[in-house]
């Protein structure tokens, strides 16, 4: 199963490879970590970072290109076994309508992962004698196949709707693992099972500085399934110097896992958000209602020259 994030609206790429570049500015830099099950084992840590950007608009009439490159390292349990990707995204933006108020965004993203396992952390049966664990007698494990490592390719396209008046409309789809590499670390094959991300939200304006924003995210992988549905509100407070301030406050529920709490501060061109899960699943004896946390920053901004850029400020989902 692969990682994922609560905050899956800042962690665009994440959900879908067609969100490169498809946001209000032409440079932007995500960082994301994610620490759960502490409570109750070794904890489950996601860190990811990455940058796209925005290009060609003037060459392309309005229309324009994505790039985008992210990095991602997940490490779970005692065994510490260890996930690292380097992804590459591209995408094709293509603006249309009378206002040119509607988007759809083609994107392709390809890279390598590693997985990894730690042997000289984990603990095997032939290894218990006299009621502990010595794991000074040999696990009889291959322990010289710790890793592997191959090419993955998805696909995503997106399509949004944004009027003058604030609102905006975002839906999209991905299929990661097109090719279904084969990720067994202990040899043999195991292909890694296509996930299926489905996103839809909405931005809605209540006034000229508030605004709405429900978002469901559902996730298939083989037999694992997500369903993810969060509501935000955010304002917008300016300073003296024209500087926005914005403040957000959510919560979201994920269907038979946990309920969700959402907070965010933002100045100017930065975001910074936290939000917390609360496991209410049949697990929770044991984590006593404890989940995990999650820390997103994001820096937007608008470099390049040009009559057909977007002004950064717009409240938005694309952040």
């Amino acid at each position: 199963q692969d990682i994922h994030f609560t905050q899956f609206q800042n962690s665009p790429l994440s959900i879908n490879p067609a969100y490169s570049g498809c946001f209000d500015g032409n440079i932007r830099f995500v960082a994301n970590h994610r620490s759960q099950w502490n409570s109750i084992s070794v904890p489950f840590t996601t860190s990811q970072f990455s940058f796209d950007s925005r290009l060609f608009e003037d060459r392309l009439k309005g229309d324009a290109l994505g790039a985008g490159l992210q990095v991602m390292n997940d490490r779970a349990g005692a065994g510490h076994l260890s996930n690292f990707s380097v992804m590459l995204d591209a995408s094709y933006i293509r603006n249309f309508g009378a206002l040119k108020e509607n988007t759809i965004c083609f994107g392709i993203q390809s890279g390598f992962f590693q997985k990894r396992v730690d042997f000289t952390k984990l603990t095997f049966a032939n290894q218990y004698v006299d009621g502990s664990f010595n794991t000074g007698i040999p696990s009889g494990e291959n322990e010289s196949n710790n890793s592997a490592s191959n090419i993955d390719v998805s696909f995503g396209l997106l399509y949004q709707l944004q009027k003058s008046n604030g609102f905006n409309m975002h839906s999209g789809l991905a299929v990661f693992h097109l090719t279904k590499p084969n990720e067994s670390i202990i040899g043999g094959t195991s292909p890694l099972p296509q996930r299926l991300a489905l996103y839809y939200g909405l931005v809605i304006p209540l006034d000229n500085i508030t605004s709405l924003s429900p978002e469901i995210l559902y996730m298939k992988q083989n037999k694992a399934q997500e369903l993810l549905i969060t509501t935000k509100v955010e304002r917008i407070f300016t300073t003296e110097n024209d500087k926005r301030i914005y403040v957000s406050l959510g919560s979201g529920f994920r269907a038979s896992d946990a309920i969700v709490f959402l907070t965010g501060l933002g100045f100017d061109k930065w975001k910074l958000y936290f939000s917390y899960d609360i496991n209410i699943s049949q697990l929770r004896p044991a984590t006593n209602y404890r989940g995990g946390y999650e820390i997103s920053i994001i820096f937007t901004d608008k470099i390049f020259p040009g009559k057909n850029k977007i002004p950064v400020g717009v409240p938005c989902i694309r952040l």
